[in-house]
């Protein structure tokens, strides 16, 4: 019978715990201590600072929603792909410019591809999907007069939490995305998508409550509909606390026939009531303007992650790499310049401290002292007799200084010239146009209903616009427009000049049978906006022929 050894007992402890609890707290510890991932502000930050390469991170996120945005704006896949390259490098050489989006990066990406599929569309249509050309047809943009107190409401959020608003709600991704977009860990999505929803819902009653300023009944039910719709905008209507549904349940019982009665109060208690569906029912036609929701999702969730960085980004990156190899060597240059000044400034010090001991180390010679130096031996084969008082022979001594080489003649290597970064494959320098102009009338971007006149003129019918965009005011404030007219304006002829999509006009006045009107601004204007000029006649149709349009402070 053969013996078979004891098997070694495992140490520590057995059983259940070994077999569930101490896994579940190692997982909770590897996720509680995992940095997370860099947001997106953060990763254009280091682009910005010459770290081409974290870029791609960005492209891994967004270019699936780019891709799919755009597939429904074309025709075919060839023409949506040429485009999303486009967008992303024009977005990688803003980055690298250190020109932060003042919104969150998705919905700025995707409003940069729908700026350029707008400028293809007018070189090549027929590359486009139907709807969108019916779309572009009629204007290109959203209607003026829808008005949205949600998206101001959103608009009026920080950043961060724009971002995640548009993420869990508008386009309803998941949790893993929208946390790396803003660089949150796990355990924070919850609390952070609460506190969103939150202040977007104080928001909105804050500005209803500035709406409703003139109506007295109505800011008097304005803390009523505050407490009716507590609760309500996380789109549930359970509590743990039954004295809160009982106090919702009986403001709305004193609000109800004021809400019958009232349409502004009626609207926000529409919008607060059920706040998911009325953020994805609202928010993207008024912010980007073409919005085919549910194709996008589908086609955003068939597009894949891409695998390689693009072609302008790998450009980009060997390019960074060739400059940090110049600048290393460059470096390294002068270093080794420094270098050899430094030892050659020492074998001077040392070589003159050492000149300076002997001259003070040194005993003097004996005439110096009053005594009489020794004659040399005479030769006894020369003529040469020395007589008293004749000058005696010069003896030359050898120096016993160092001899010092001569500084070598180094020639000197002209200074490399810092060659400017290129700029990525497809990308496009957008035109400013200077609002001190005078801008033409024909260097709109879009317009509506006008006609071309002669010597480069825009007829505007009633009801008509132009549009200019990336009008550069500079940094000292405009305070008036000056409009160059081929004709006098009809009489009663009402100009509104309004700047980027603000519901507020920039400027409206009423123009009296001039040619050259001034038009004073509400406010001074600086920086790079989008110019809307409209028309509406009160007789004569059309009423006005625009020649150019100038700003002055």
């Amino acid at each position: 019978m053969t013996h078979t050894p004891d098997k070694p007992r495992r140490k520590g402890p057995t059983g259940l715990h070994a077999r569930f609890v101490e896994p579940y707290q190692r997982a909770l510890e590897h996720h509680r201590f995992r940095p997370p991932a860099d947001s997106d502000a953060l990763i254009a930050a280091r682009v910005h600072r010459g770290d081409a390469a974290a870029f791609q991170a960005i492209v891994v996120r967004h270019r699936p929603a780019v891709a799919a945005y755009l597939r429904t704006c074309t025709a075919d896949p060839h023409t949506a792909e040429d485009l999303t390259d486009r967008t992303f490098a024009r977005a990688f050489a803003a980055a690298a410019r250190g020109s932060d989006p003042t919104m969150s990066w998705r919905l700025h990406l995707l409003a940069t591809a729908r700026g350029l599929a707008v400028r293809a569309w007018g070189h090549r249509p027929d590359t486009f999907a139907a709807p969108f050309r019916t779309w572009a047809d009629t204007g290109g943009t959203w209607s003026l007069e829808s008005r949205s107190r949600l998206a101001e409401a959103y608009r009026l959020l920080p950043e961060r939490w724009q971002t995640v608003l548009w993420h869990t709600v508008v386009e309803g991704e998941g949790r893993a995305v929208t946390l790396a977009c803003l660089g949150l860990r796990r355990e924070e999505y919850g609390r952070f998508t609460s506190r969103a929803r939150t202040a977007l819902h104080e928001a909105y009653l804050e500005l209803h409550q500035r709406t409703a300023e003139s109506s007295a009944e109505c800011v008097r039910y304005g803390a009523l509909l505050a407490t009716a719709l507590t609760g309500s905008s996380y789109g549930t209507d359970r509590t743990y606390d039954g004295s809160v549904a009982y106090e919702r349940k009986a403001a709305y019982e004193r609000i109800a026939d004021h809400l019958a009665g009232c349409a502004l109060c009626r609207e926000a208690y529409t919008d607060l009531s059920d706040l998911d569906a009325q953020l994805r029912a609202q928010l993207p036609p008024l912010l980007l303007g073409w919005w085919p929701g549910p194709e996008y999702r589908e086609l955003r969730a068939a597009q894949p992650v891409p695998a390689r960085p693009p072609a302008f980004l790998a450009e980009a990156v060997r390019t960074a790499a060739r400059e940090r190899r110049r600048r290393r060597a460059l470096r390294h240059h002068v270093t080794s310049r420094r270098a050899a000044v430094c030892l050659l400034t020492l074998a001077l010090g040392t070589w003159l401290s050492l000149s300076l001991y002997e001259s003070l180390v040194r005993p003097a010679p004996p005439h110096a002292l009053g005594e009489q130096p020794p004659l040399p031996p005479q030769d006894p084969d020369t003529t040469h007799s020395a007589l008293p008082g004749s000058p005696e022979p010069t003896r030359t001594t050898p120096s016993t200084a160092p001899v010092v080489p001569p500084r070598p003649g180094a020639t000197q290597r002209p200074r490399p010239t810092p060659t400017p970064p290129l700029e990525p494959a497809g990308y496009e320098e957008p035109q400013l146009l200077d609002a001190t102009g005078p801008i033409p009338a024909e260097a709109f971007t879009l317009h509506t209903g006008t006609t071309a006149g002669p010597d480069g003129t825009r007829t505007l019918p009633s009801g008509t616009w132009l549009r200019y965009d990336n009008v550069d005011f500079g940094t000292t404030a405009k305070h008036r427009a000056h409009l160059r007219l081929a004709a006098p304006a009809a009489p009663g002829t009402q100009l509104t000049l309004r700047l980027d999509d603000s519901a507020t006009p920039a400027a409206l006045a009423t123009l009296s049978g001039t040619a050259s009107p001034d038009v004073s601004l509400t406010e001074g204007t600086t920086g790079i906006h989008t110019v809307l000029i409209e028309v509406t006649c009160a007789g004569t149709d059309p009423c006005l022929r625009l020649a150019s349009t100038s700003f002055t402070p």
